[in-house]
Order: C-alpha cells, then structure tokens, then sequence
C-alpha cells in the first residue's frame, strides 16, 4: 500500500467518524419519516429484510433499529436473525429497556465478555516416581485416586490443625 499524507488520513479519520454520525441521523430520519413507505414497503421489518439485512451494525445505530423493530411487535428472535451484530440477549435487552420507557437515545447496548477460564484452584505435590508408583497401588487397591486420597488426608489435617491454633488462642486469652 502506499504512504499516504497527514492530511489524506486526516480526511479519512474525518470522513470515518463523519459516517459514523451520519449513519446514526440517517436511521432516524428513516424511521421519522417512515421512509419505507414510498419504496412500497409496509413495514420498517421488511424494508430492512430487504435492503439491510446483511449489513452488521455498530452498537450506537443497532438501539434505534431494534426500537423501530419492536414498535412493529417484530418478534424478537426475528429481530436477532434480520440485524447484523444483534443476538437474542441485546434483543431482550432493549426490549426490556423500550418496555420500561427508556428513549432509544439512551439505552445501553451491553455485551458480555467471556474472560478466559481460570484453572481450579490447585495444589501440586512433588513425591517422585518411586512413591507416586507406590501411592498409585495402594490406591487402586482402595479403590480410590491418589487425588481423593492426598485431598481428604491434607482436609483432615488442615482441619486438625485449625483445632489446634484455636485451642492455643483460646488459653492465651484466658
């Protein structure tokens, strides 16, 4: 790609947040003027199904064409498939926050972030092959894990070990 000028990204950083807004006036013009209509659609719902329905949407622009959907009583699963970045659980989302008489202009489109799964919490033991093998036998011939082994043997002594403490605590403050 070629180098380009200061002012050509300038311009283009300009144009981009320029379509941006203009994007978010032009859905309200639309829905104000109910603009479908001379385009001989009955409905906002089937004139996006027909020009906009593969077009995904930032957060800002997707409140004012869900409300205008849920004003139509589009179901709202037909809502989620027909709006490009819109699942079923923003679609609930603002259709509580319309129910509830918040304005498009100010309800909140909120995503959830999936953080990365922690492991469980974990103690790991160092005892060697030769005694791992030996705890392994004798564990089999339990019928048990060495795991449940070690985790209920370290539960009955960490639990013995908090008696004792508490013991001790309690005869020094008498």
């Amino acid at each position: 790609m070629q180098k380009i000028s200061k002012k050509q990204a300038t311009a283009m950083w300009d144009n981009l947040r320029d379509s941006f807004l203009n994007a978010t006036t032009e859905i309200k013009r639309i829905i104000a003027a109910q603009a479908w209509e001379p385009l001989g659609y009955k409905s906002f719902a089937q004139a996006w199904r027909e020009e906009m329905i593969d077009i995904p949407l930032a957060g800002e622009i997707r409140v004012h064409v869900v409300y205008q959907l849920l004003e139509e009583s589009v179901p709202l699963q037909d809502i989620a498939d027909m709006v490009g970045g819109v699942g079923p659980t923003i679609v609930e989302s603002l259709a509580r926050q319309k129910a509830n008489g918040v304005p498009s202009d100010c309800a909140v489109v909120s995503e959830h972030i999936r953080r990365k799964p922690r492991p469980a919490d974990t103690v790991h033991i160092k005892v060697g092959t030769t005694l791992l093998y030996e705890y392994r036998r004798v564990a089999h011939e339990l019928g048990e894990s060495v795991e449940d082994i070690f985790f209920e043997a370290g539960r009955e002594k960490f639990a013995a070990i908090v008696t004792e403490l508490s013991k001790k605590k309690s005869s020094k403050a008498s």
